[in-house]
């Protein structure tokens, strides 16, 4: 027999792994921004305000303001005041002649007959104050406008360079061995 000889060899293998370059753009669109804004009329309507005063006219007619009523009426209510007191005593004096039997009852109802006479006067009057207070329509104007806001657009650009990767994918192998067997 003779002995073999084996010889077994592998080939190395080389791997290669290739990234492709990339480029990339994003876009951003331009914004135009319009905001309206309308013009506006406010009419404001004019007033008439009538004041009508009757002050004059009441005082003629013997009528005033307290104020003025107090002071108008002061001496006639102290005057009348004293006339009620004298008043007062006198009918104090007819009841007690009653007593006497001095004075019939018919004498003290003509007395008292005569005594509410009326005084009435006629005459011409202050005519009433009559003021008027007139305010103008009033016209207020905000114009209205156009607002506008341009956003420019952009674009960027985004680059990688391709690679390439070499790597050792399968080892080289040799191996020899002896068959004596053969």
């Amino acid at each position: 027999m003779v002995p073999r000889i084996n010889i077994y060899q592998r080939f190395g293998q080389i791997g290669v792994r290739i990234v492709p370059p990339q480029f990339q753009l994003h876009t951003e669109a331009p914004c135009i921004s319009i905001k309206k804004e309308n013009h506006r009329i406010e009419i404001i309507p004019g007033r008439a305000e009538i004041t009508i005063s009757y002050e004059k006219p009441q005082a003629d007619l013997g009528y005033f303001q307290p104020v003025s009523f107090i002071w108008q009426n002061v001496e006639a209510a102290m005057g009348a005041a004293d006339r009620a007191v004298a008043w007062t005593a006198a009918e104090g004096d007819r009841l007690g002649r009653i007593e006497d039997g001095g004075v019939s009852f018919a004498e003290l109802e003509d007395a008292k007959w005569f005594r509410d006479e009326r005084e009435v006067n006629i005459g011409v009057l202050h005519p009433p104050e009559v003021t008027a207070e007139v305010t103008p329509v009033r016209v207020r104007y905000k114009p209205g406008g156009i607002e506008v806001q341009v956003k420019s657009g952009g674009v960027r650009a985004a680059f990688d360079w391709g690679r390439v990767e070499v790597y050792l994918a399968v080892r080289p192998e040799v191996r020899v061995w002896v068959d004596l067997h053969a």
